[in-house]
């Protein structure tokens, strides 16, 4: 009764990997042969059309009867091919791979910082006279950011620390209460600057106002 026993399990663990391996065949072809029959099943694989000479004449059939309109032609046939897609192991593979790429994906923000955008009296000379005449209340502060603007601008965020007022009421200043001409706004904005602070040691150096 025991070496009856033993040949049976003895076989029984012989024919395991055949029965695997027949059962990784069957699911094979059931990956590859569901979709199209799936489709052909729920009607919705490919449909012939008849060209105009192939439709019957004196029959009294007209050929909408025999092929439905090219309206109905196209969603069946379209629903068919979505649905093989969908389950095709291809197209899921390859959804797999690109769900996996898009989360390893990395995110770079090029951040840029300038610090002390000091403007003193001698840097307002110069832009006067880049402006026109000296004196007649015309800056411009353009060609001194002209240098840095290409690096700023590449940048997808740049910041700006501007160290002195910006008003045009009080003449430029140097040293110990700094101001600027206001002209100095668009010269910064037009170098690329996204950010600009003021928030600075020299912040009321002329008052709140």
């Amino acid at each position: 009764m025991k070496q009856q026993t033993r040949r049976s399990i003895a076989s029984s663990r012989k024919g395991a990997p055949q029965v695997v391996g027949v059962l990784a065949v069957v699911a094979l072809l059931l990956a590859f042969c569901l979709p199209p029959l799936l489709g052909t099943v729920l009607g919705l694989g490919e449909t012939t059309v008849l060209p105009d000479e192939a439709t019957p004449t004196g029959s009294g059939v007209e050929r909408e009867d025999i092929t439905g309109s090219d309206a109905e032609q196209g969603a069946i046939t379209g629903a068919g091919a979505e649905v093989a897609r969908t389950f095709s192991p291809l197209h899921q593979a390859n959804s797999l791979v690109a769900q996996t790429l898009e989360d390893s994906w990395e995110y770079r923000v090029h951040f840029l910082a300038v610090g002390d955008n000091l403007i003193d009296d001698a840097l307002s000379s110069y832009a006067d006279g880049q402006a026109g005449e000296m004196g007649d209340g015309l800056f411009d502060f353009s060609p001194i950011y002209a240098p840095v603007a290409p690096y700023v601008r590449a940048a997808d965020l740049a910041y700006i620390n501007n160290e002195t007022h910006l008003w045009d009421a009080v003449s430029p200043r140097g040293y110990p209460s700094f101001n600027a001409p206001e002209a100095v706004a668009p010269a910064v904005v037009g170098a690329g600057f996204d950010l600009v602070a003021s928030a600075t040691n020299h912040s009321y150096d002329w008052g709140f106002d």
